[in-house]
Parts: structure tokens; C-alpha cells; sequence
């Protein structure tokens, strides 16, 4: 009989400690989906008062150049269109503003979930063309990374750019990496990479030779969930950004790292 009762103690012992450890995983997981819920709600307000202001300028110029045109329409028609011509360029900014805050309005709305680091590379390819590039995913099978469901759009984003203005550019590479007890998804490439100067400005807010708007979301879509990403490459070797994951944001299937 004790030793029956031994056993019974022993097993619900065990079930306690797992129901605890149930609940510390359930709690850790609820908070990291409160704060990234929270980023996204003050990325949000400061993208709306951005966009915002972006807007009324625009609008106030395409008015003016507009208004200019008008005036100039009869007594000097070549200048006219030359206003005109402003005034379509800067319709083409609005429009592609109007579109950056549909895109960037999504991010945060949806919960963080684990994703398959594999698959997302070789999803991120239906947004995207390699043409002449051979794009190595070296990425483990089972590597998963805690994000924002965007973070598609992050992986398209670095090899488009990578093609489009890699230059001499013939392969892509992405891998994992762990050193100093940081984990780390590695994008780089043996094109012309990026200019010292510049390895900060990229990921800016309108900056860039296209729209300067695909890596400033990246960077946003990963800071929901505490993800940073740098560059870190040598200008005529090759681009390198380093997608760089906190502690409980990448692991191996149900392992932590």
C-alpha cells in the first residue's frame, strides 16, 4: 500500500511539474504575442502621421505645379507642360505612397506565429524573379523563426534587391548561423554590395534607387517580434544582411536554440 501510494504521489508530482511548465510556456508565449502586438500598435501611429504629412505635401505640390500650368497655359505653353510633367511625377509618388500604407498597415495586425525558415525562402520566390541568379538555401529543414506572418515579404525584399542591383551578381546564398551564442539567418552575395556610407540609409524611410521602401519594411516586420537585421557586407564583394533573432525567436521544430 505505500508502495502504491509512493507511486501516486510520484505521478501526480510529475503531472504538476508538467502542468507548470505548460503554463510558464503558455505565459511566455502570451507576452511575447502582448509586446509585439504593442510595437505594432505605436509603428502604426508614427507610419500614419508620416504617410500623413508625406501626402499633404505632395498634394500641396501637385496643386501648385498644377496651378502654374493653368496660368502659364496660353502665353507659354512649353513651360505649361514642363509644370505638367512635375505634376504627373509627383501624382506617381502619391500613388506609390497611397500603396506603402496598405502594405505597411498590415504589418502587426495578425498574431506572430512559427514559421519554417526553409519554406520561407522558397515561398519569398513567388514575389520575385532570379533571372540569371542561383539562390542557395542552406537553411536546416527544421529552422523555425517567430514573426510576424509578413516575413515572407522580408525574404523577397533582400533577393530582389540583391538581383536588381548586384551588378555582377551570380549567386545568392542563405544560411544559418550561430556564433557567441547568437543566432543569425545569413542573406549575401557575390555582387557589388553596398557602399559604406550607405549600409544604414538602406533601411530608411524612402530612400533608396527604386521606391526606398522594401527594406524599411523588412525592418519593421521583423522589430514586431524583437528581430533585428543589418548589412554587414564589403562594397565590391558582395552584400551580407544578418538577420539577427533574440532568445526565443528561433529554434529547431519544439526545440529552443
Amino acid at each position: 500500500k505505500l508502495h502504491y501510494m509512493n507511486d501516486q504521489m510520484q505521478k501526480t508530482l510529475e503531472e504538476l511539474q508538467k502542468s507548470n511548465h505548460d503554463l510558464s510556456v503558455e505565459n511566455h508565449e502570451r507576452k511575447m504575442v502582448e509586446t509585439a502586438l504593442g510595437n505594432a500598435n505605436k509603428k502604426l501611429q508614427l507610419m500614419a502621421s508620416i504617410t500623413r504629412h508625406d501626402l499633404l505635401n505632395q498634394l500641396n505640390s501637385l496643386q501648385g505645379y498644377l496651378e502654374l500650368a493653368t496660368m502659364d497655359r496660353n502665353e507659354n505653353p512649353d513651360l505649361a507642360w514642363a509644370y505638367i510633367d512635375k505634376a504627373v511625377s509627383i501624382l506617381g509618388q502619391t500613388v506609390n505612397t497611397v500603396k506603402f500604407t496598405k502594405e505597411y498597415q498590415e504589418i502587426g495586425i495578425k498574431t506572430p506565429i512559427w514559421h519554417n525558415c526553409r519554406n520561407l525562402v522558397i515561398k519569398s520566390l513567388k514575389h520575385t524573379s532570379l533571372h540569371h541568379v542561383t539562390l542557395e538555401n542552406q537553411l536546416p529543414e527544421d529552422l523555425e523563426i517567430y514573426a510576424d506572418p509578413l516575413i515572407e515579404k522580408v525574404f523577397s525584399n533582400i533577393i530582389e534587391n540583391a538581383v536588381r542591383y548586384g551588378d555582377k551578381i551570380t549567386k545568392i546564398c542563405i544560411r544559418f548561423e550561430k556564433m557567441n551564442g547568437t543566432s543569425r539567418i545569413i542573406c549575401e552575395d557575390d555582387g557589388l554590395g553596398v557602399e559604406p556610407d550607405e549600409k544604414q540609409k538602406i533601411f530608411q524611410y524612402q530612400y533608396g534607387k527604386n521606391t526606398g521602401q522594401g527594406l524599411f519594411l523588412s525592418r519593421e516586420i521583423l522589430s514586431i517580434t524583437g528581430i533585428m537585421i543589418e548589412e554587414t557586407g564589403v562594397f565590391e564583394k558582395g552584400a551580407r544582411f544578418e538577420i539577427i533573432c533574440p532568445e526565443g525567436t528561433i529554434r529547431f521544430s519544439d526545440k529552443d536554440i
